[in-house]
């Protein structure tokens, strides 16, 4: 049986996520892994997020580099038709180095609802430690990568074909196994015009270790913390740019489109 939009690869028995709190999380879950993404050297992009095929996020996304360090500057903003549901105007910054992606500093600024914060989390990847929103520091071993430096590590790596590994992603302080796979290619046609895709899934596996933030956190960080969390990407084998991603849910799927 073939994905909602017609995809050849179908989701793995035991692969796919466990049914979040509601659409709201797996909106924001969706959106936040396409701002990591996003292509290296884009001035500015615009994606859209669907649930049932209807379009509900607007996504823009701003990057810049300076010297050693990438920048990466992103906003959300719900389609005004469904406001009334709940309210989404988050915008997160975030600092990498562009050879290792390392994180250097992450700040997210969250209006969901009526619910307002600002969270700084730094890096320092010398000490291998992470000072949390709270002034708390925690163990950041080397080779760990952060939830956004390993999804823009995923976007860069030259996979080859058939290639599967795990690496370690810190959510919140908390430290988690990862598993990454190459599924194979696909040709997709986005714009009318063919791109050739590597297509790479990654699945959260299991926590191993860290100190979790103390205190509420964004929507995102408190759905996507989860046993079997499932991710599969379609990254342009010329240039890295993600053209789409599918996350298999129950029951509907949620996928997220660059737009042209």
């Amino acid at each position: 049986m073939k994905s909602e939009e017609g995809e050849k690869f179908k989701p793995r028995r035991g692969a796919c996520f466990q049914p979040v709190n509601s659409l709201v999380g797996r909106l924001i879950f969706l959106v936040i892994v396409f701002w990591t993404i996003s292509p290296l050297h884009a001035e500015e992009y615009h994606y859209t997020v669907s649930y049932m095929k209807i379009p509900v996020l607007n996504v823009s996304i701003s990057t810049i580099q300076n010297q050693d360090v990438w920048t990466g500057s992103y906003s959300a903003e719900i389609k005004p038709a469904f406001s009334y549901i709940y309210e989404i105007s988050n915008t997160y910054t975030i600092q990498a180095e562009p050879e290792t992606w390392n994180p250097r500093k992450y700040v997210k600024k969250i209006h969901e609802g009526k619910h307002r914060d600002r969270q700084v989390f730094l890096y320092d990847t010398q000490a291998h430690t992470i000072t949390l929103p709270s002034g708390e520091k925690t163990n950041f071993p080397e080779s760990t990568h952060s939830l956004f430096s390993a999804m823009l590590w995923i976007q860069h790596h030259e996979w080859s074909s058939g290639e599967s590994r795990t690496e370690i992603v810190e959510i919140d302080g908390q430290r988690w196994q990862i598993q990454l796979r190459v599924l194979g290619t696909e040709v997709v046609n986005p714009f009318g015009k063919k791109v050739q895709t590597k297509v790479v899934e990654a699945q959260l596996v299991q926590p191993i270790g860290g100190e979790k933030m103390t205190g509420r956190t964004d929507y995102l960080s408190a759905n996507i913390a989860t046993k079997d969390r499932t991710l599969r990407f379609w990254v342009d084998i010329s240039t890295d740019t993600i053209y789409r991603i599918y996350v298999p849910m129950s029951p509907f799927s949620v996928w997220a489109h660059l737009k042209e």
